[in-house]
């Protein structure tokens, strides 16, 4: 089996991004958000999916304070190869 060619992966981890940012504005008290808000020090107002290849984050959070931070969102058991960012 090769691997897959069709961008299938790509669409895959943009869904993945989106339903991340969907269940955090649907479900505000998880512990994701009650960790984020404590490390912050703020209460969280909204998720917003950012996506692109132009940056590193995916996601970001508004916090009340009136700050916006970035997050890298993920999906994968055994991790990841980056060609571009490696020596070898």
């Amino acid at each position: 089996m090769g691997f897959p060619n069709k961008g299938e992966n790509h669409l895959i981890g943009i869904k993945n991004e989106k339903d991340f940012v969907n269940a955090m504005n649907s479900q505000p008290n998880n512990t994701i958000i009650q960790e984020l808000e404590k490390k912050n020090n703020s209460k969280i107002i909204s998720f917003k999916h950012e996506g692109g290849t132009k940056q590193k984050k995916d996601a970001s959070y508004s916090l009340e304070n009136g700050k916006i931070k970035g997050v890298s969102l993920k999906n994968h058991s055994k991790g990841t190869f980056d060609y571009v960012n490696t020596t070898k």
